[in-house]
Order: structure tokens, then C-alpha cells, then sequence
């Protein structure tokens, strides 16, 4: 991989995405074996969770204020592919998302989002051969007969390398927006005259979460607090909260990027990973639980089979019964 792209990705890329393909660029994960070998693919089921997660905040929004038709196969499939959760499901489900975006002739926000995956109506983008053959290596590695020896180890990191450079070739567009987290917003309000807001944002990319901040006046509130995507040239953005959130409540207090990736309610769990060293948690045990959960739920509401949503729905209504009489 040239570089200028490693450069580019690590310095310019969504945090998530820049931290975990930093790791691979580390001492550590030089040497062309099983260690670097599963470190590309995790860069890369990293890079598809996260874009999954923005493709889909982006259809519920657009199913909220217009019209969507989501087919029945997209409802069947939907909590297979947004539970227990691997790289294959996030795969299958950006892919389908795409899919009723362009059946919709709707558009992302990020606009290019649809052809990096799926080039006219159908023809599948180079971007998604490239997962796909990353994840059939990936299957490949966990069969009984897989005996590899240093050289197939040496020669699968060449090969999976110039699918993760593929795909980061073809994201480029991703620098072009702002992904950015809300940390407050002040009122001014004077009389005779619209109120204005004042926001204090900081730029979720890099490799640091010392995030770069700043201060932008707007005239529209901005959801606070929030990781949203923005347009450098206008003043429109997306919330991507619950899926993506900024919490210093994981496991080792430590502030972090976290995306959703299960919800299990037979065990009372809907997980989240951090991009970094945030430690995971379980937002049902977390102080914004009241507001992030039944914010998921409507994930479910908009895209599942009613019997799916129903059974959530009576869980969640359970566990705040629980907690009111605990309190």
C-alpha cells in the first residue's frame, strides 16, 4: 500500500475507521503473518461496521420524512443481519440498504455511498468484491482443513492488503464531509430578533481522541450530544446517535467513539464496541440508556417484522418497571 494512501487514512479517515488501520502500520503487525493477517481484516469489518451503521441512520431518516418502500426480504432479514453481528451481516446489510435507496431512487446524505457499493442498479462496486473476497479468506482461516505454513500466511497478507487498499482507494470520498461530535450548544436570543445557536464541535478523524474543536454559529439547533455527519459547504447534517455514540462509560472510563453491535434481549444486552480503548458496555446499564434505547427501538419499528419489535419493545418496558421499583 503507497503511503500517501496509509497517510491519508490514517490522518483524514472517520476515527474508527484511522485508528484500527493505524494499528496495522505499527511494529507490532509488519511481519506478513496470522497476527498482520488478522489485523487487515479486522481494518476492514471495522471500515463495513461503521459505514453499515451510516447507511442505515441515513434510511431511517429518509423513512421518517418520506415514503420508503422497504421490501419484505429487507424486514425478514433485518434482525438476523443487526444481531449478533460479523462482518458478513455488515456487508449484507449495507448492501441492502443500497439496494432500497436505489429502488427508491432515494439518495444518501453521503451521496457516493451508493455507487461505492453498487455501480447502476446492480452491478456490484469494486468496493464490495473487495469485502467479499476478504470475508470468504476470513471463513477460509477457521476451516478444520486450513494448514497454512509462513509463505500462505506471507501470501494471503499480500492478497488481503490489495483488497483493504482497494477499498480505501474507493472511499476517498468519505474526507470530503465532517464527522463530528456536539459537545454543547448556547442560545442567543435576543428580543425582536431569531434565536441563534453557538455550538462547540469536535472533528471525529485521526488518530487522537484530543479532537480538534471549534465553534460554528448556526440558526438550526444541532442534536447535542451527538456524533453527526456534516457538509463542508451547507449547513445540513445527520445525527448518527444511537448507533454511533461518544461515552466515556465503557469498561475502562475511558472517553471513546462507540458503534452498536448487538442487541440481545433474551440477556438483557445491547452491545457497543469502542474504536479504541474505551472498554465495550452494555447501554442498558449506562446513565443515557433512557434515551438511546427506545431511539434503537425505533430501528426496529421502521425495518423488523412487527413480532420482532413487539418482543423488544415489552423488554425494554420491562426493565424500566424494574428500575423504577429498584429507585
Amino acid at each position: 500500500m503507497n503511503r500517501r494512501l496509509i497517510r491519508t487514512v490514517e490522518n483524514n479517515f472517520p476515527y474508527p475507521i484511522a485508528i484500527e488501520f493505524r494499528r496495522l502500520n505499527t511494529p507490532d503487525f509488519l511481519k506478513p503473518d496470522y497476527k498482520r493477517l488478522k489485523q487487515i481484516l479486522k481494518s476492514a469489518e471495522k471500515t463495513i461496521h461503521f459505514l453499515a451503521l451510516i447507511g442505515l441512520s441515513d434510511l431511517l431518516d429518509k423513512n421518517l420524512h418520506q415514503t420508503f418502500d422497504i421490501p419484505d426480504s429487507f424486514r425478514k432479514e433485518f434482525v438476523n443481519r443487526f444481531t449478533r453481528t460479523t462482518f458478513g451481516k455488515w456487508i449484507a446489510l449495507l448492501r441492502d440498504t443500497v439496494r432500497v435507496f436505489k429502488d427508491n431512487g432515494a439518495q444518501f446524505f453521503m451521496e457516493e455511498l451508493s455507487d461505492f457499493f453498487i455501480r447502476g442498479a446492480k452491478k456490484e462496486a469494486e468496493a464490495q468484491k473487495a469485502f467479499n473476497s476478504l470475508t470468504t479468506i476470513r471463513n477460509g482461516l477457521e476451516h478444520p482443513n486450513f494448514n497454512p505454513t509462513p509463505q500462505v500466511f506471507k501470501d494471503l497478507c499480500q492478497e488481503t492488503e490489495s483488497y483493504l487498499e482497494t477499498i480505501y482507494q474507493e472511499l476517498d470520498f468519505i474526507i470530503d464531509y465532517q464527522f463530528l461530535f456536539v459537545h454543547n450548544v448556547s442560545v442567543k436570543y435576543h428580543r425582536f430578533q431569531q434565536p441563534g445557536f453557538s455550538h462547540t464541535l469536535a472533528e471525529v478523524v485521526g488518530l487522537t481522541n484530543e479532537f480538534s474543536s471549534f465553534v460554528r454559529e448556526s440558526k438550526d439547533l444541532l442534536h447535542s450530544p451527538s456524533v453527526i455527519i456534516a457538509r463542508e459547504d451547507d449547513e445540513e447534517f445527520m445525527s448518527l446517535e444511537p448507533l454511533i455514540i461518544y461515552s466515556d462509560e465503557g469498561e475502562e472510563k475511558i472517553a471513546d467513539i462507540f458503534l452498536y453491535t448487538d442487541w440481545d434481549r433474551k440477556k438483557r444486552l445491547i452491545r457497543y464496541i469502542p474504536a479504541d480503548k474505551g472498554g465495550k458496555f452494555n447501554l442498558l446499564d449506562t446513565s443515557f440508556a433512557e434515551v438511546y434505547a427506545p431511539t434503537l427501538l425505533r430501528f426496529f419499528q421502521a425495518f423488523a417484522l412487527p413480532e420482532e419489535t413487539e418482543s423488544r419493545r415489552e423488554a425494554l418496558e420491562k426493565i424500566t418497571l424494574r428500575n423504577e421499583t429498584h429507585d
